[in-house]
Parts: structure tokens; sequence; C-alpha cells
């Protein structure tokens, strides 16, 4: 399915990489909760931030019916650049707008992603292609282990940097190999 399916291929390509770097951050909350001096109720507002932030951008797309490979890739682009701002400010409603901004972004990518899955692949083949879509989700432990061994080198804010930052530039290089995701409507 994958030999004959560029745009599959490039679907999932964009949801490795996402989920291995973007998606990772979720066991460096209290951490950054701690650092910006958050207690118990703060800390969990924060990690409510995420599915907040989705919900907003899950909306949008409901509202605005973007180009759904479009969107979804801005999406993941957004995500990284915007989970930066989680990462480095010190105070805590910077923090929280800047993990709710980035989870606006998921929340578009998330809301397009297995809806581009279903287009992408022949009736014959949609089951496999959602296996294929889980599989790469799978990535996300994978990136976890990775992000806590780089936060024990770095420390957490400057791992989340540095793994956002490489999604990033891997996100634009797979795309110049990969493009067919932003052509699906």
């Amino acid at each position: 399915a994958l030999r004959t399916g560029p745009v599959l291929l490039s679907i999932l390509g964009v949801t490795a990489l996402t989920n291995f770097f973007h998606f990772s951050y979720f066991p460096i909350v209290p951490v950054i909760a701690e650092r910006v001096g958050a207690g118990s109720f703060r800390a969990g507002f924060l990690a409510a931030a995420t599915g907040f932030g989705m919900a907003i951008g899950s909306t949008f797309v409901l509202v605005a019916n973007p180009r759904r490979g479009r969107a979804y890739v801005l999406g993941s682009a957004g995500a990284f650049v915007l989970l930066n701002g989680f990462a480095l400010f010190d105070r805590y409603v910077p923090v929280y707008l800047a993990l709710l901004a980035a989870s606006a972004f998921v929340g578009v990518f998330g809301a397009t992603q297995s809806a581009l899955v279903m287009t992408a692949a022949a009736a014959s083949m949609r089951g496999r292609a959602m296996g294929m879509l889980s599989m790469a989700i799978g990535c996300l432990p994978l990136g976890m282990y990775a992000l806590g061994e780089l936060a024990e080198v770095l420390g957490a804010p400057a791992a989340l940097v540095v793994a956002n930052v490489v999604g990033l530039v891997g996100l634009g290089l797979f795309l110049v190999w990969r493009p067919q995701v932003l052509q699906v409507r």
C-alpha cells in the first residue's frame, strides 16, 4: 500500500515525526509546572490546557473546513513552534497560553489525521491504512524515552526546545522528500 500510495506515506511520515518529537512532552508537564511554581490545582489546569487547546483546534476545523492536507501540516508545524514557549517562559500564564496555543494547532492536526488516511487509501485498504496510522502513532513512547534521556542531560526546558526544533526541521526535510500531503483537499 505504501509503495503505491505516496500520499499515504506522506501522511504517515508527518504523523510519526509529530508523535515522536512533539507529543513526547506529556511527562514533562509536571516538571514545567513545578518550575513556574504551580501548586496542584494550577499544575492540573496546565495539563488540561492540552485538551482545551485541542478542542479549540478541532472546532476550527469543523467551522472553517480548511484544506485538510495543509491544515494537517500547519497544525504539526505550529505545535512544534509554540511548544517552545511552554518550555522557555518562566511564568505560569505565558507557559499556560503557549501550551494552549500549541495544543490548538495539534487539534487541527488531530482533527484532520484520520480523514486524510481514509481518503488516501483505497476502500479495500482502509483497515490496513488505519493500522499503519496506529503504527506511526506508536512512535510516541520512543519519543518519550528519547526526550527523557535528553532531559537528564540538558534539563527539561532545553530538551523540549531541542526536540521541537529537530522535529520542525525533520518535518520540513520530510516534506521536501514527500510533499504529497500538502496537495490533499
